[in-house]
């Protein structure tokens, strides 16, 4: 270093001494100094004050479950014999159901109507009420007869749903002091009491031969009829109690007919109630034939022939100007008008059954199970297509009875029976 400084002469060794200087000074202000100055900050932008909510004009909307479709469960025979009360049933659900959704539907809510056929047999039958609850449907009505009914009936109870039956009348069904189960017919107690009073009080008959369908709806009605019947003074001579397969009956009434009874009582369905006054009358018996409501439809006067004259029965419909109400007037012409024919028993309850539910629902302001079933139980005086129906509390129904009789190729109403008067 000594040799380097002795190198340089004393003039340029000033200047480098003053450079290192001065390079020290500049140092140490830089370390010692102040920071320079931020720039200056801008005022932030006033943001506008906020300003109150719009109050919304509409109302709120409704949740999802509220406007979706509600489901009505559908069952009936739709195949096999079950077919003949099953599928005008059927069209008589659906009729009411396209009606009420061209109209709104139910508390804003389309029908939407879920279908099964059961064939007529009862654990097909029950298994369609499991079906429709794991579908989240607890809404059913039920085009099923009576045995397959009172299958249904201990499943609807077990899982809390509603069934309304336009058929189903053995009074089993409704055997309840808290139903689940509503049926929108006069049952087989009114049915068949009513035909027995009828045929000692006003026909004056003594002497009668039955035959009894062997199944939930024949015995009941053969059961009611002979309390009225017997109890009023008339006499049974025989009973027939046949399988619901019979096709033929000409030795039973061979073997009956020579002790002259003056009347042959049928509890059965349509098609072989038919087969039995037809084959009675072949066999020359010119008495009086005495039946209930399934022989109110057209298959009954198709199987006998000639031989439904002078047929005699209960029923829970009639389409005579005397026995029609408005509301009857007004359905018969709007079914008219669709199908361009008369619409039958069968038709015209699965329609009320229909609208039976619709004013629970609408009664209860809720499409909740139990305020609609608590709904239901009130409903009185509902004038529907098949007359004025009051609901009982044990889910059955007070409505009249009409008197028919077979004349000159067709059903004639005679008269009614108000529920007590028999």
């Amino acid at each position: 270093m000594l040799r380097m400084l002795r190198g340089i002469g004393k003039q340029r060794l000033l200047v480098l001494v003053l450079i290192l200087l001065l390079a020290s000074a500049v140092t140490a202000g830089c370390r010692s100094g102040k920071p320079a100055a931020e720039p200056a900050k801008q005022p932030a932008a006033q943001q506008p004050a906020p300003q109150p909510a719009a109050k919304d004009s509409q109302a709120p909307a409704k949740p999802a479950a509220e406007t979706q479709p509600l489901k009505i469960g559908l069952v009936s025979g739709l195949s096999n014999w079950p077919a003949v009360f099953g599928v005008p049933a059927m069209e008589g659900f659906q009729f009411a159901a396209d009606e009420i959704n061209s109209a709104g539907g139910v508390l804003g809510r389309k029908l939407e109507m879920v279908k099964i056929d059961d064939e007529g047999s009862p654990f097909n039958s029950q298994q369609a009420i499991v079906k429709f609850y794991e579908q989240g449907i607890r809404f059913v009505m039920s085009g099923s007869h009576s045995t397959a009914v009172l299958a249904q009936k201990p499943k609807v109870e077990e899982l809390k749903m509603l069934v309304i039956s336009p058929l189903a009348t053995d009074p089993a069904v409704t055997d309840t002091k808290d139903p689940y189960y509503f049926v929108d017919m006069v049952n087989n107690i009114y049915l068949g009491g009513s035909i027995g009073f009828y045929a000692r009080k006003n026909l004056n008959l003594n002497t009668v031969l039955t035959f009894v369908r062997d199944d939930a709806y024949g015995t009941s009605i053969n059961k009611a009829f002979e309390e009225k019947f017997v109890g009023d003074g008339g006499r049974v001579l025989a009973k027939v109690t046949y399988p619901t397969d019979a096709k033929d009956f000409r030795a039973d009434l061979s073997k009956h007919l020579g002790a002259k009874p003056d009347a042959i009582m049928l509890t059965g369905f349509a098609p072989e109630s038919g087969l039995i006054a037809g084959q009675a009358r072949e066999l020359g018996f010119q008495g009086t034939i005495l039946a209930t409501n399934p022989v109110l439809a057209p298959q009954y006067a198709e199987a006998a022939k000639a031989g439904a004259e002078n047929t005699w029965a209960s029923g829970a419909f009639s389409l005579d100007p005397n026995a029609m109400t408005d509301a009857t007037k007004d359905y018969l012409a709007k079914w008219k008008a669709k199908f361009g024919k008369e619409p039958n028993v069968y038709q015209a309850h699965a329609y009320d059954a229909v609208y039976l539910l619709k004013k629970a629902i609408e009664d209860a302001k809720s499409t909740d199970l139990e305020p609609v079933r608590k709904a239901m139980l009130g409903i009185k005086n509902f004038n529907g297509a098949s007359g004025v129906t009051t609901v009982a509390p044990d889910g059955s129904t007070q409505k009249p009875v009409r008197m028919m009789q077979y004349k000159d190729g067709g059903w004639k109403y005679i008269t009614s029976l108000e529920p007590g008067k028999f």
